[in-house]
């Protein structure tokens, strides 16, 4: 409680008491509620994965409650098919807050991809905390984005997910990968949460909108 305390002064220092007000009522509170441990921030320097290429990871931070409800409601009708048939893929899923969510909103498949060891063990808990172990539908990979998506087929009806998750040449080759895919025939629909990096994703996909949810948070959607 007092790491999270020092996390709500220090967000209150540097960004407001507005912001510290959605980052207790968004994420400190879902933990308290659920028993999970997603709101607690990991530093970079916090990551015990010393072997990592770490040039273009961005720190831990837990995506908005109603931003993963909004992003949830909004992707059946860009796709135009039942929650049940939706998978969501969560590019750098953290602690697997969205994946929680995704399972319990009833998507067919909610699958993360994350290279630290320490925050896939957290996901894996923060899984049992709300029953989404119980079955197959939630999984975290450990491993590199890059490796994945260019070993593994991307399903149709898809969501892939990123809440901002890496910089530079990372990016720009995720979204070769993601653009090939496409080329390809996968049906899915991208949505980018704090989207600093929009103008690369816009030389590849086209712009489908955007959301703001009530804690402020953009999130771009791209086909």
């Amino acid at each position: 409680m007092l790491i999270l305390l020092k996390s709500l002064w220090a967000i209150a220092t540097e960004k407001g008491i507005k912001q510290a007000w959605y980052e207790l009522r968004e994420n400190i509170m879902y933990d308290v509620v659920n028993g999970t441990d997603t709101a607690r921030w990991l530093p970079l320097d916090d990551y015990t994965d010393n072997e990592l290429d770490m040039t273009t990871a961005i720190r831990y931070q837990a995506t908005h409650t109603c931003t993963i409800k909004d992003v949830l409601s909004v992707i059946p009708r860009m796709l135009r098919v039942p929650v049940a048939d939706v998978t969501l893929l969560d590019l750098g899923s953290g602690k697997g807050k969205v994946l929680c969510e995704a399972y319990r909103h009833g998507l067919r498949d909610c699958i993360g991809i994350e290279f630290n060891s320490d925050l896939c063990a957290i996901a894996q808990s923060n899984f049992r905390a709300v029953n989404a172990n119980v079955f197959d539908r939630v999984r975290v990979h450990q491993g590199d984005c890059i490796l994945y998506l260019r070993d593994t087929a991307i399903a149709d009806n898809t969501i892939v997910f990123m809440y901002n998750p890496f910089t530079g040449s990372t990016m720009t080759e995720v979204l070769a990968i993601l653009f090939m895919r496409k080329f390809k025939g996968s049906k899915f629909i991208i949505a980018y949460v704090n989207p600093e990096q929009a103008d690369e994703v816009e030389k590849l996909f086209t712009p489908l909108g955007s959301t703001v949810s009530s804690g402020g948070q953009i999130t771009n959607f791209y086909h």
